[in-house]
């Protein structure tokens, strides 16, 4: 097949979303003709199109390396650092893009600079990029975005004129109006609300209730919370009314709506679980230890259907330091395995913590060991923990570059480099812990002023 011939195939693979084979044929391409413009950037939009933002980088580290250096190379660096969250990063790239140059194409550019600024809340610079946008297009996503920048600049009007553009999509209609109501503009949010086709008067005094409880307001925030009750009673509602009094310190009022959570036996709730799960927020407020204990044995029933309500449990115990409760729902409790792999996961990283709690560190391990597939900041976490306690240092080294910069880690590394003579190591972990700010930094200095001789 011609170059051509091949390259027109490739395009149109990708087109079609149909990646497989257009790496295949990428494949065939590089034997033939080599690592050009052509092959990186078809194979950007593939990784890309994965999400696969590491491989996009190290792919255009390549490019730029065989001398390729251009806009669409800054784009792709850009576009994978901000699938990876670096804002700042994607940002010094997209600004690289020569944006005095008159082509359709760097629309994208111009938009993801104005959501890089946006979401590093630097929202006045983010609105002349979604303007200039704007001025090319009539962009939904530019629209909406850029009067929520507004709305930070303390322009609602603006926002609102934006807003109106869109409000047609059902899909922002609601968004519409929270951001509106979110941003203190109760009478603007409620004007949007009631072009609503079927307008939810309890989300409405919901929304309203939670701006006014962000900003401390609990007697506004109190009103609209018992509007809603009004029209939807549930004992979760009755719960964060009862927490919003307690914030009002009026403790009389939170205990005595606590109690009646907890005395109800009819379910208004949505589920069994926020049913449950309004109880034992409840006792966590009013009750002592024992009589927590007995409200949550008498919760374990409703476990043996739903795994969530007993994921909930586990929460529970380990958040109050209940460690016997704990193993007693770990080996005694009977409850439904969970069929989603999502809550498989979040119950092995239960098991893990209650591992720790009692000192089993092996057992952690062991259930580590078939998480390999999480990568996660809390696998590698976990890791160290447990090959740290016993006493694998070497092990624990493995992943300085997973946990670190962070003051409790560098005490378990510090102490590990000691344990195993590396004089490198220990010196890496202070020159890392040099000039930052990081959790537990305190805690590293206490440890290290402990190892460290005194004059």
């Amino acid at each position: 097949m011609e170059q051509y011939e091949l390259e027109e195939l490739i395009i149109h693979l990708i087109d079609e979303d149909d990646f497989d084979s257009a790496f295949d044929y990428l494949e065939e391409y590089l034997t033939g003709y080599g690592a050009n413009e052509f092959y990186y950037f078809s194979l950007s939009d593939i990784y890309l199109a994965h999400k696969d933002y590491e491989n996009t980088i190290e792919l255009m580290d390549s490019a730029l390396e065989d001398g390729i250096e251009n806009d669409l190379l800054y784009e792709r660096y850009g576009d994978a650092f901000y699938g990876l969250q670096n804002y700042e990063l994607a940002l010094q790239w997209f600004l690289k893009c020569d944006l005095k140059d008159d082509n359709p194409n760097l629309l994208h550019t111009v938009y993801m600079i104005g959501l890089c600024y946006f979401l590093l809340e630097d929202y006045k610079d983010a609105i002349q990029y979604f303007e200039d946008v704007l001025l090319e297009i009539e962009s939904q996503e530019a629209f909406y975005n850029c009067a929520v920048a507004y709305l930070y600049v303390n322009k609602p009007k603006r926002a609102c004129e934006y807003f109106d553009k869109v409000f047609a999509n059902p899909q922002l209609q609601k968004p519409i109006c929270l951001e509106l109501i979110s941003h203190g503009c109760i009478e603007q949010g409620k004007s949007f609300f009631n072009r609503l086709g079927e307008p939810d008067e309890y989300l409405f005094n919901c929304w309203c209730s939670d701006f006014y409880a962000s900003v401390s307001s609990y007697d506004i925030s109190l009103k609209y919370l018992y509007n809603a009750y009004e029209l939807r009673p549930s004992d979760s509602l009755k719960c964060q009314i009862a927490d919003y009094h307690a914030m009002n310190n009026e403790e009389e009022t939170s205990h005595r709506l606590y109690q009646e959570v907890l005395d109800s036996t009819v379910n208004f709730d949505a589920s069994q679980f926020e049913f449950i799960y309004a109880k034992m927020n409840a006792m966590k407020h009013i009750c002592d230890v024992d009589m927590q204990l007995s409200y949550l044995k008498s919760f374990e029933v409703y476990a043996e259907n739903d795994c969530s309500i007993y994921m909930a449990l586990l929460n529970y115990s380990l958040d109050q330091k209940l460690f016997d409760y704990q193993d007693h729902l770990m080996f005694d409790c009977t409850f439904i395995e969970p069929t989603d792999q999502r809550l498989q996961e979040a119950l092995n990283d239960l098991f893990v913590l209650v591992h720790f709690n009692h000192g089993r560190f092996q057992d952690a391990l062991d259930l580590l060991s078939f998480m390999k597939y999480r990568q996660d900041s809390f696998y590698y976490r976990n890791l160290v923990i447990a090959h740290y306690n016993l006493e694998q240092y070497d092990q624990a080294v493995q992943y300085y570059d997973e946990v670190m910069p962070d003051g409790k880690f560098a005490i378990m590394m510090l102490d590990s480099f000691i344990k195993l003579e590396d004089e490198d190591g220990f010196d890496r972990v202070l020159e890392d812990m040099e000039d930052v700010n990081v959790d537990n930094i305190q805690d590293f200095y206490d440890v290290l002023a402990s190892i460290l001789p005194t004059e």
